[in-house]
């Protein structure tokens, strides 16, 4: 009799993502399923996300996407995106992916996800903001939680509405579940339901109780002003008031623990160097150095960045993009890393 084998988990600086299959959700948005190459377990938590490096003809683009699939059921890893106007690298795998190709990808990564033990939940999501919503809900029910779960999904019509078929079925045979779907255009023909942009008026007609539940949000960055404004006016302030973005609300400050004026950054494997100011990052000094980082987010958040740190020592002032064990490896984020000590040695 064969020993069992040990579980193996998806290592994304050496495995890629093949495509297993693609769904079509709505006009402009697609869910594409993944496996590991090497048939490895994802392990992950429900609302993280992943950044993908898209070869796009010409340029290769970093694009990061919130995970829709549930941790639950490790042998896949699904995102869905949304093509919005303008788009490059999102447009591209919307028309150009195909099932059996693979991509390289970054993660999984980022804090936006659910509390130990939750009690009571209130999931607010606008259009392809569902998505770690949808995750954590799949999440919850697959583990048969003991919790209350209010679930708003905004949209802007009836057709733009995601994974309502689902979320339904889930309620049907689920108490704990309570959704509501609301449009917001007052033109819509043959629609029921609730319509309505976000306001404190039509917030606590959909949860009375929402000063008692903790919250969580995900959508365009006006839909995520109206609601925090929302949120404070009926609970009086955003303690319990999470949010899932892309964009930074300002930027952030460079912590006063950066005490060098000046630093050599050595990385070790090509052989070259550059010196930069007590403010600049590690990034920038391989760009100076010509050393190639991919890079996505530029604050901290998407992970795409990651390098490992030989010697010296750095202020890392991130936002999510990189785990605690990472760091404990010798990780750090060269996007946000700027220099505390005179010399730093990547390995790079």
């Amino acid at each position: 009799m064969n020993a069992p084998q040990p579980l193996r988990f998806w290592n994304a600086a050496t495995t890629k993502l093949r495509c297993v299959a693609i769904a079509t959700e709505a006009p402009d948005v697609k869910t594409f399923h993944f496996a590991a190459e090497d048939g490895a377990w994802f392990r992950y938590q429900p609302g993280q996300f992943v950044t993908f490096a898209l070869p796009v003809p010409g340029n290769t683009v970093y694009r990061t996407y919130t995970l829709s699939s549930t941790p639950t059921r490790p042998l896949r890893a699904s995102v869905t995106v949304k093509a919005q106007k303008d788009s490059i690298g999102t447009r591209w795998l919307l028309d150009h992916f195909q099932v059996g190709e693979s991509l390289s990808a970054v993660g999984p990564a980022g804090d936006f996800t659910l509390p130990p033990n939750p009690e009571k939940l209130l999931f607010i999501s606008g259009g392809s903001g569902v998505t770690p919503m949808l995750s954590m809900t799949r999440y919850l029910h697959d583990l048969a939680a003991e919790v209350d779960i209010t679930y708003l999904h905004f949209a802007r019509t009836p057709a733009d509405l995601l994974f309502t078929s689902e979320i339904d079925a889930l309620a049907g045979f689920w108490p704990a579940l309570k959704p509501r779907f609301i449009v917001d255009d007052p033109a819509c023909a043959n629609w029921a339901g609730p319509v309505g942009r976000p306001s404190d008026a039509l917030l606590r007609q959909l949860c009375p109780d929402l000063a008692g539940r903790d919250v969580f949000c995900c959508g365009p960055a006006p839909f995520m002003q109206a609601m925090r404004e929302a949120v404070t006016t009926i609970a009086g302030s955003l303690d319990r008031y999470r949010e899932e973005s892309f964009q930074p609300a300002a930027p952030k400050p460079v912590e006063s623990a950066v005490t060098t004026d000046s630093a050599e950054i050595r990385f070790t494997q090509s052989g070259r160097s550059a010196s930069i100011g007590g403010t600049e990052t590690i990034l920038a000094a391989a760009q100076a150095a010509g050393i190639p980082i991919p890079y996505a987010c530029e604050m901290g958040l998407c992970g795409t960045c990651q390098v490992k740190k030989i010697s010296g020592d750095v202020v890392m002032n991130h936002d999510g993009g990189i785990t605690d064990d990472a760091i404990a490896e010798g990780y750090i984020l060269a996007c946000c890393s700027r220099p505390a000590s005179g010399t730093i040695e990547i390995d790079l």
